[in-house]
Order: structure tokens, then sequence, then C-alpha cells
């Protein structure tokens, strides 16, 4: 099975990435996650903002207009790590955390606060996972996908099926996030109303994507 979106993310996001711990000289991905957690402490900003989500944002689009994106580098509290906007509208609130950091309870409450009347999705990564969220009417989310980006790209090879499994949910990951998906529609105003099961629907989208994301569709109740 040919594994594009995969590719595609090595070639934008995974390639690139090189980060020097203190005292050490830089390191590319997989030895960088190789280190010990200590090692990684703190690298929020240069491991992840910098060298991943930074990356991975451009790669979904939004560095061009109608887009933007709003980098909070100075970490102010109360407010996400990025707020991505298009045609002036937020739709997508990122939150990093730290490679040697694991989602929890309390950052999906951090999210919560964060997205509540700012977007319709999030992203939480630590540049080893990403999981994406829907952000429902009343603030609560739903989480959509969890991607292992660290399977994929890790020292490790993985099993050609798990690649297979992962090429699907990155494929879902960048169609649902992408900054097509919020300019590709004659209103904004519709694309941020639209739920994913009549996006799916839609050409060219269904005809692009309808055997790779027939998993997702069967799990969430989108067939």
């Amino acid at each position: 099975m040919a594994r594009p979106t995969l590719e595609s993310l090595k070639s934008a996001v995974i390639d690139p990435f090189s980060c020097a711990p203190p005292g050490r000289p830089a390191l590319n991905y997989a030895d960088y996650l190789q280190l010990p957690a200590a090692a990684r402490s703190g690298d929020e900003m240069d491991a992840v903002d910098h060298e991943f989500s930074t990356r991975l944002l451009d790669w979904l689009g939004f560095s061009e207009a109608p887009c933007n994106v709003q980098h909070n580098r100075a970490r102010t509290g109360g407010i996400p790590d990025h707020i991505v906007e298009v045609n002036g509208v937020p739709v997508l609130v990122w939150e990093d955390k730290g490679t040697a950091e694991e989602f929890q309870t309390a950052h999906e409450r951090q999210i919560e606060r964060y997205a509540q009347g700012r977007a319709t999705y999030a992203v939480w990564t630590n540049a080893r996972r990403l999981i994406g969220f829907r952000v429902e009417p009343d603030g609560a989310l739903t989480r959509l996908m969890e991607i292992d980006v660290e399977a994929a790209f890790g020292v490790q090879s993985a099993m050609p099926a798990l690649l297979d499994q992962l090429e699907n949910d990155l494929a879902y990951f960048k169609l649902l996030l992408s900054a097509q998906r919020f300019i590709e529609f004659d209103a904004l105003a519709e694309a941020l109303a639209i739920d994913e099961s009549t996006f799916l629907s839609r050409e060219p989208c269904r005809s692009l994507v309808m055997l790779p994301l027939r998993p997702f569709w069967v799990e969430l109740g989108l067939s």
C-alpha cells in the first residue's frame, strides 16, 4: 500500500526536524526522541513549537492567505499556543506540550477553556502524538483521532499493518483539519457549521478518501 500522506509529512515536518539538547549536537527526530525524558525536559518551545507544530501547521496549508496563525511564543497564560484563523475567523486552537509529557485530563480541561468561543476544532501534541478534537456547542471536546507520530518515524520501524493504519489516520487528520477544509466552500460560515458526515460525503472529498477513510466513517457513525 502506498503511503503518500506519511511521506508528505516526513518530507515537510520530520526530515527538517533538528533539535540540540543543552550541551549536545543537534539531533534528528528519531534520535532526539531516543534521549531520556530528563534530557528532553522543557523542550516545548524548541522541539515541539518550532521544529514540529509550526511546520505541521504549514503542511496543513495555514501559512498563506486567507489563513493566519497567531503564535503565542511568549507563552502568555490563558491563551493557546497557536490560534488558526481563516478570513479572520478562528477555526482551530493548537496546544503544544513537551515531548516528555503525556496527555492528561488536565490538558483536556485546559483545551476546553482555550477553545470555547474561539474555534470548532482543537489539537494537542507533544510531537510524538497528535490528538484532534471537535469542540461541541456546549464546550465539551469530542476526540476524533489520535495519531502515533513516533511509531511512524521513530527509531523502531513500525510493522506494515501499523503504517497502513497510520496512513489512514493521518489522511483523515489532514482532510478534516487542513486549510482547504475551511476555504473551499462558498462561504466560511458554511465551512464552520458543516458536520463531518456532510463534508466527507461531498465530491471530490468522497471519491478521494472513500476507501482509506471507511474505518473512520464506521467508527464515528459517518457512513
